[in-house]
């Protein structure tokens, strides 16, 4: 309490939730039993986890993994059959055959936001009261980026980018009469 003030508080700071990268083609006509299958890489999957981060492309998009690694389409992969591509690191999975990409392989975005409340408490008599209220959430305007994938689709023309943001910093006034 700060001369009749009161703040309260209320802070929030997590990694950011498991990404698994998929090959959603399936194979020998399994595609509804295949769709979570991870693909093959001559990368380990610490050389893979060097590639998490969040990064700005040139198109000015932001990605949760080094855009370097995707072809002119956005994607991943070139495709079962197909050509590798300059930097391409992830490869569909032959028919049969399962991926050797570790689950949940890397984080997403991490998160933190703290909120604010400050408060006066004015008394006119014993049950009239009134509260004013100042409220801040994400008192520090932090960009906190919403992961739009669990499953991240190396053959999507979307892999690996980050499409929201949550809220930038709002404040609020109050007030409330108590009788």
């Amino acid at each position: 309490i700060f001369g009749g003030f009161e703040l309260s508080g209320l802070m929030q700071w997590t990694s950011g939730a498991p990404i698994t990268f998929v090959d959603t083609r399936g194979t020998l006509n399994r595609t509804g039993r295949s769709a979570r299958q991870t693909p093959t890489s001559a990368l380990t999957n610490d050389q893979i986890r060097a590639l998490a981060g969040v990064f700005r492309a040139p198109n000015g998009s932001i990605y949760f993994i080094d855009p370097s690694i995707l072809n002119t389409n956005g994607q991943a992969s070139a495709g079962y059959g197909s050509t590798n591509f300059a930097g391409q690191v992830f490869n569909n999975v032959e028919a049969g055959q399962t991926g050797n990409v570790a689950r949940a392989l890397i984080n997403g975005p991490s998160y933190f936001n703290v909120n604010m409340a400050l408060l006066k408490n004015i008394r006119f008599t014993e049950t009239l009261r009134l509260q004013l209220r100042m409220e801040t959430f994400n008192v520090f305007n932090t960009v906190n980026f919403i992961q739009n994938t669990q499953f991240a689709n190396i053959n999507s023309t979307t892999f690996g980018q980050i499409t929201n943001t949550f809220d930038p910093r709002q404040v609020q006034f109050a007030a409330r009469f108590e009788f």
